[in-house]
């Protein structure tokens, strides 16, 4: 309704907050924890108001935010937890798998993904009670779910929803990449793992959280000065390498301001230090050092 109030975190894509304002949300935009890029639950506990409905968390990169504190939040404050766990496929945290913690996970098939059909995704209902409503707006806003299972002698429109239902082709692309993920995250996780031993000597960068058991590799970035950030991203990809700025804060984007004008002052200021370096199965050992070679040299200067 649209007095309902969603808190998602100022970095993230588009997509998380698109998916409430659509609906009419109001959409609360949280600050960041600097270490893993994922929602600070301090933060959260400030913006709770009579009107929050759900809090959104993103694992940023396949880094997983603090669940189990955002589940007491969640519960104390009696608040739907919803996981954007797009980076995430593959993932786990404390043996867990990332989309599996909150009422709700959504996992992305985009073509940025460790595994993708192009376009596509997976809705994880981890809540009973909202399993019938989620089958209702799968099959068009009908009961042929039910109708399926033959609880209905026939099946109607009960509610709103849509056509969420994907293509075969994409479906066989994704299914024999989905037969591959535990290779595909050994891959990526080696890769990772390469970048990270090339990166760990250079001065005046920060490195992510090193990888723990779990961890599916989606993204490696750096993080260097604001001041020297814009030079050395121009450089990179005057080398022909595509390193990239990340997930300009949605709060400070011409429509999230329409939310109210908010400052999340870690978010900000570690947007303008972050850059994402590339990250897919084809690296190899002798890209992760020669890109790391690159900055060195700049830095250095």
């Amino acid at each position: 309704e649209s007095a309902d109030e969603v808190i998602v975190p100022a970095f993230t894509h588009i997509s998380t907050a698109n998916a409430f304002a659509l609906r009419g949300a109001k959409i609360v935009f949280a600050d960041i924890l600097a270490d893993t890029m994922c929602i600070d639950p301090a933060d959260v506990i400030k913006k709770i108001t009579p009107e929050t409905k759900a809090v959104v968390a993103m694992h940023y990169g396949g880094y997983a935010a603090d669940m189990v504190l955002l589940g007491d939040i969640c519960k104390k404050n009696g608040l739907y937890l919803i996981e954007d766990a797009a980076h995430s496929i593959g993932a786990t945290h404390n043996d867990k798998h990332l989309g599996t913690f909150g009422d709700i996970g959504c996992i992305s098939f985009h073509e940025t993904k460790n595994i993708h059909c192009g376009e596509g995704g997976a809705f994880l209902i981890n809540n009973p009670e909202l399993l019938k409503k989620a089958e209702e707006v799968f099959e068009k806003g009908s009961n042929r779910a039910a109708f399926l299972r033959n609880e209905v002698s026939e099946y109607s429109w009960t509610g709103l929803g849509s056509s969420f239902g994907m293509n075969n082709l994409s479906a066989a692309m994704l299914w024999s990449q989905l037969q591959d993920l535990g290779v595909v995250s050994e891959k990526r996780v080696a890769i990772w793992n390469d970048y990270y031993a090339a990166f760990k000597s250079i001065e005046g960068i920060i490195l992510p959280p090193e990888s723990e058991s779990g961890f599916n590799a989606h993204i490696f970035y750096i993080k260097a000065q604001a001041t020297q950030a814009d030079g050395l991203l121009a450089l990179l990809n005057e080398k022909g390498i595509a390193a990239c700025r990340h997930f300009p804060p949605l709060n400070k984007s011409p429509f999230g301001e329409k939310f109210g004008k908010t400052h999340c002052t870690v978010a900000e200021a570690e947007y303008q230090k972050l850059i994402r370096l590339p990250m897919h199965i084809g690296i190899r050992k002798t890209d992760t050092e020669f890109i790391a070679d690159i900055i060195a040299r700049f830095l250095s200067k």
